[in-house]
């Protein structure tokens, strides 16, 4: 046993196979390795994933003002990437923006959230409109307050998320972050959205960067998924990487 193991509790996670995952609460810096070497690389890489049935998209803020860079990523690799998939690949965002959507209803019309801090999601809905969104700002791009400064964060985000009437009956949706932050995202899902179907799709932005500013963000996020953990916040591992 490590000299830091916790009595009582089984240092490995036993997955099929006859695999084991280390805990992180005693073998941390052996779980940091893991998930540098697997989940982070996989997510640097992650291609625009598959997504059908699906009307709404979330994007989930990065710190910092809502109009910074990484914002600014974020909300543009939801309009213009994700929902242009959605629609079809010959279909732009503008297209939809500027076509007449008087005739249709609300509920057939695809939805962006905005999900950020009290003080971010006017600077998050200014990027939205500068894709030339104005035209349909009202029906299709909703904000949704997660707390102000220094109380919003991924936790709130998704509580608030999962508590917000737009999710009544809804089976599927897109949520949208930076790359790095796809494994602690996969931990959170199936605790705070339950019965939901979340696809991930990871706008590119530790993978863009220099390969040591790159590393210290996926180091950093593998640091908080252990602090997490250790509280509860977030599972050790993704639920279905356990039942391999």
């Amino acid at each position: 046993m490590a000299a830091d193991a916790v009595v009582g509790v089984p240092p490995y996670y036993p997955v099929g196979g006859g695999k084991r995952l280390p805990d992180p609460a005693q073998f941390p810096d052996l779980f940091i390795k893991r998930l540098l070497r697997r989940e982070f690389s996989q997510a640097l890489g992650a291609l625009l994933p598959i997504i059908k049935d699906v009307n709404t998209v979330v994007v989930l803020s990065a710190p910092g003002a809502g109009d910074n860079e990484e914002n600014t990523a974020r909300v543009e690799f939801a309009a213009l990437k994700v929902l242009a998939k959605m629609f079809g690949s010959g279909m732009m965002w503008n297209s939809l923006a500027l076509s007449d959507t008087s005739g249709r209803h609300d509920a057939d019309l695809p939805k962006l959230v905005l999900n950020g801090t009290t003080e971010q999601l006017p600077g998050m809905r200014r990027v939205a409109m500068s894709l030339g969104l104005r035209r349909v700002a009202d029906r299709m791009v909703l904000g949704l307050d997660c707390g102000a400064d220094g109380v919003g964060n991924t936790k709130t985000q998704l509580e608030v998320l999962a508590a917000d009437p737009l999710m009544s009956g809804v089976g599927s949706i897109v949520v949208v972050s930076s790359d790095y932050h796809g494994p602690r995202l996969r931990r959170m899902f199936s605790k705070y959205l339950p019965g939901v179907r979340v696809i991930l799709a990871l706008t590119p932005w530790a993978s863009l960067k220099s390969d040591e500013d790159g590393a210290a963000l996926c180091l950093g996020e593998a640091r908080r998924i252990v602090s997490y953990a250790a509280k509860g916040d977030v599972f050790a591992y993704p639920p279905e990487d356990l039942r391999q």
